[in-house]
């Protein structure tokens, strides 16, 4: 879910912007690798069933997460046609994962703290949005070198209104977001929420000091 560079989202909600269910695809562009992902979300008695299938050059990946009402990840089983079946759960303050690795076992406690886990970010921020004031830092697991099975810690520097870069004629909340412990001239990303509904509709993320987005998601709502 980290390093999203340029996504189409395709999101099917109900009219009141809270998911019963939704589908939604993202195409992606990182450093000239395409990659294409189609997710299902579902509703529960517990939170939201997600499903995720994806293909990256060569790579193909399953992703199954069960969350809270939410969208703060319990449960993920990642697995990829590289010889990678992992599963990672949540116990308290810690994301407890075992598996295989590119045919490697792993075995692997990662010390996290009582903040959210949204290993989805949009669909975390959506519920953030009500109440970010007491959500202002969230982990995620990267599985992107160098860090790759380590939690990462996302902190929301500040929230400002911002009308919408692709449709200027929608007001939005946009979180200002970077990664504890690394330099902002590393990364930043900016996720705007729509105001009247809390639902996310875009993305842009900057990196290693450009002026210019790097990376974009744009959600096309039904």
């Amino acid at each position: 879910m980290l390093g999203i560079s340029t996504a189409l989202l395709i999101l099917c909600l109900l009219p009141n912007g809270i998911a019963d269910s939704a589908s939604f695809i993202y195409k992606e562009i990182n450093r000239g690798v395409f990659s294409k992902a189609n997710f299902s979300v579902v509703c529960n008695r517990s939170g939201y069933s997600i499903s995720v299938s994806s293909t990256k050059g060569k790579e193909q990946s399953m992703q199954e997460l069960n969350c809270d009402s939410t969208y703060a990840t319990i449960r993920w089983h990642y697995s990829s046609n590289n010889n990678t079946d992992i599963v990672f759960r949540r116990n308290a303050d810690r994301i407890e994962l075992s598996g295989t690795l590119k045919g490697n076992p792993v075995n692997k406690i990662l010390k996290i703290d009582n903040q959210p886990w949204y290993q989805v970010v949009p669909l975390g921020l959506q519920t953030a949005s009500w109440d970010s004031i007491g959500r202002s830092k969230f982990w995620a697991v990267s599985l992107d070198k160098p860090a790759v099975l380590e939690p990462v810690c996302f902190h929301i520097a500040r929230i400002t209104d911002r009308l919408l870069p692709n449709h200027p004629e929608i007001a939005c909340r946009c979180f200002h977001m970077n990664i504890e412990g690394l330099p902002t001239q590393i990364w930043v990303g900016d996720y705007f929420i729509r105001r009247e509904d809390h639902i996310f509709l875009y993305y842009q993320g900057y990196s290693f000091g450009s002026k210019k987005p790097t990376g974009t998601i744009e959600a096309v709502i039904h």
